[in-house]
């Protein structure tokens, strides 16, 4: 089976603990072990148990569950690394990380605004060599790009069935098309000199994407927008000529096979994901229609505006009409001008989209949430709230005076 892989050579922020180096001693036969132990890992923010993970008798080990936020957290994600007693043979899993794309040049000017850069990848493999590689075994040589094994396999392709039969059911209450989903799962093979031994790593991940179409709107071309999360990225590292052996051990699959997650720390967090998903959606469904009404309307003032055009043109009194609600309105702006200073208040302008905003006169800096229900006010000229202030879901604007 070939693999499509995107390259993206310029590929940054995304990053991974990175595991610590083993000490080099002499080559031995594929590590194995006579017993496991289990790990109890306690998720912090729930103070319950969230997985059981099986590791080797006499192994070093450590397991947490860490709940990343920002741009590229996926919330709760297990931490886990065993090491055998030599230190050449690691088995570990690290947390997962998300990602966006859209097509629309504003909307990845906005990312960029928010410290959260578009990236374009859509697939396992290039995921693995563009993202988790780079980070884990920088300048490491890929031996192999494989798919998953064929239980991993026919795995996805009962979850993507499951998750589009979702997906279907959820966007149906809201009378929209549902996004194209895909899962996608591959193993890379490397080889990398450390501590002048050759050592070969496996690194697999699995990957879900959401993609959408934007109809084009008033002064807004159609476009594409993306969401990809990959899970827990599992790697297993040998000395150089023992990785396949190993990977494909049947006490290594049993020891996968044992990893555990606690169903009543999953029901907690997966309820609290799907009410965080259904209020994003329903926020971002009401800010569409408010879009496509003032859509309506803008369309509607244009067009009596074109009436009215038409009129002045055919009848003299008309223009002269036209020419005294100008001067009313310059009064009109003037009157507002000296009500605004005698308030304390003055019009600034969101470069952005042009709109007109009143606020406080004395703050010389005025920041605009991207949904325009907040606005952070002050004199500190190096405040910038990106990435500080609501980071998941705001980017900020600074204004401009009028």
């Amino acid at each position: 089976m070939s693999t499509s892989v995107k390259i993206h050579r310029a590929i940054t922020g995304l990053a991974f603990v990175g595991l610590a180096a083993g000490t080099a001693s002499a080559a031995g036969s594929v590590a194995s072990w006579s017993s496991t132990r289990t790990l109890q890992v306690t998720d912090p923010q729930y103070q319950m148990t969230a997985y059981i993970v099986p590791v080797p008798s006499g192994w070093k080990s450590a397991a947490q569950v860490s709940h990343a936020t920002g741009c590229h957290g996926t919330g709760a994600g297990l931490s886990s690394t065993a090491r055998s007693p030599d230190g050449l043979t690691t088995i570990a899993h690290l947390p997962g990380v998300r990602w966006s794309w859209s097509s629309s040049p504003l909307e990845r000017q906005q990312a960029a605004n928010a410290h959260c850069a578009s990236i374009d990848v859509d697939s396992a493999a290039s995921f693995l060599l563009n993202i988790a590689i780079p980070n884990l075994q920088p300048g490491a040589a890929i031996t192999a790009i494989l798919p998953l094994d064929a239980p991993g396999q026919a795995s996805l392709r009962t979850q993507l069935e499951n998750a589009k039969q979702s997906s279907d059911e959820a966007f149906a209450r809201y009378h929209v098309p549902p996004p194209k989903l895909t899962i996608d799962g591959a193993r890379v093979r490397i080889r990398f000199l450390e501590h002048g031994r050759l050592m070969e790593e496996q690194v697999q991940a699995v990957i879900d994407c959401n993609e959408t179409q934007t109809q084009a709107l008033y002064k807004m071309p159609a476009s594409t927008r993306r969401n990809c999360s990959a899970r827990n990225v599992y790697i297993v590292r040998t000395p150089q000529g023992q990785l396949a052996d190993f990977v494909g051990s049947p006490a290594l699959l049993q020891l996968n096979q044992g990893i555990q997650i606690d169903q009543q720390w999953w029901a907690r967090m997966s309820k609290d994901l799907e009410a965080q998903a259904q209020a994003s959606l329903a926020k971002s469904q009401a800010q569409f229609q408010q879009f496509m009404r003032q859509a309506q309307l803008n369309h509607e003032a244009m067009m009596a505006r074109g009436r009215q055009f038409q009129q002045q043109e055919q009848q003299q009194f008309e223009r002269s009409q036209a020419l005294d609600q100008a001067k009313q309105s310059a009064i009109d702006q003037a009157a507002h001008g000296q009500v605004l200073v005698s308030l304390g208040r003055k019009d600034f302008i969101n470069p952005a989209t042009g709109q007109t905003i009143e606020a406080n006169a004395y703050y010389d800096h005025q920041w605009l949430s991207s949904d325009g229900s907040t606005l952070i006010q002050t004199d500190n000229p190096s405040l910038d709230p990106n990435g500080l202030v609501y980071p998941v879901s705001q980017s900020w604007t600074e204004l401009e005076p009028k």
